[in-house]
């Protein structure tokens, strides 16, 4: 479009300049011509004179008439000229309504987006929350039984809630009733997804401690190539108060299961796998590196 408007005004520019060149050249020749007719007038007669002046005359109507023409070319190129600009600013008003419209669908796009990804979060905490609720129920009917095999059930289950609801990246698989092997398998996970090791875990609720807890758990950690084995237990060993590693087992109650001692054999899960040290503070606290060792015999 640039081109053709500058050529337009150049056209006009032209056609000015012969138009005023034309004038010129015509106003030359006649007053050259009228002073050699006055020059002549003086020596011929009147009849000359007088057929000079009706060619003068002629001369003065061509130039007229050439001068018309340009004229009528330069109205013409203005009007081209304005046609030009105005399909150019027609051309640019429908570009912007439909950047406009554009812009519209894709604002509208994105809040539809925002609205069914918070719909879906909103029914994911919904389905959490009853299978929570679910859990609850199952639990504290089988408190209601009373039985020595419901508790351990019970506590059992609560383990399973507990790790799932600290390490929810990790995979947790519970054990059929019935299958040998320990009660809870937890496949430990980094932030990359990537399985870094496993850990079993065996939960009691006997009067009393017995040796072959440890010895069982540790048959059972060799059977599944795991690498870390987990004892949870209301009655702890002798000269222990909370946790304490145990014939090759880490041994806690109940009330410690969550605490220390998840990030500690979590830990050894990682160094032993990665043998590379996790870069960031989540990771940091996911693989309990900001924690110090455990002392076998607190």
């Amino acid at each position: 479009m640039r081109k053709a408007e500058l050529s337009v005004l150049q056209q006009k520019r032209d056609v000015e300049a012969k138009a005023k060149s034309l004038e010129l050249e015509f106003q030359r020749r006649i007053d050259s011509e009228k002073q050699a007719i006055r020059d002549e007038a003086a020596k011929n007669a009147e009849a000359t004179q007088a057929a000079k002046l009706r060619s003068l005359e002629e001369q003065s109507a061509e130039k007229d008439k050439k001068l018309a023409e340009a004229q009528a070319q330069e109205l013409k190129l203005r009007a081209e000229k304005r046609e030009l600009v105005a399909r150019t600013q027609a051309l640019d008003l429908e570009v912007a309504r439909k950047i406009d419209a554009e812009r519209y669908q894709i604002r509208q796009r994105a809040i539809q987006q925002a609205e069914e990804k918070f719909k879906l979060s909103e029914m994911e905490k919904d389905k959490r929350l009853a299978e929570a609720l679910s859990h609850n129920e199952e639990l504290t009917r089988k408190l209601k039984q009373g039985s020595q095999q419901t508790q351990g059930e019970v506590l059992e289950l609560h383990i399973e809630e507990l790790i799932r609801a600290s390490f929810p990246i990790d995979q947790v698989l519970p054990v059929p009733k019935g299958v040998t092997g320990a009660d809870i398998v937890q496949r430990v996970s980094n932030a990359t997804g990537r399985v870094c090791g496993t850990i079993l875990w065996e939960t009691k609720r006997a009067k009393s401690w017995s040796e072959t807890w440890t010895s069982r758990l540790r048959e059972n950690l060799q059977i599944a190539r795991a690498d870390i084995a987990i004892l949870v237990t209301e009655t702890l060993p002798r000269d222990c108060s909370n946790f304490v590693f145990h014939s090759g087992v880490w041994v806690t109650n109940p009330q410690c299961a969550h605490r220390h001692h998840y990030n500690e054999s979590e830990r050894e899960v990682r160094e032993k796998r990665d043998g590379t040290q996790i870069r960031g503070e989540d990771d940091y606290g996911r693989c309990g590196y900001h924690r110090a060792a455990p002392n076998p015999g607190s």
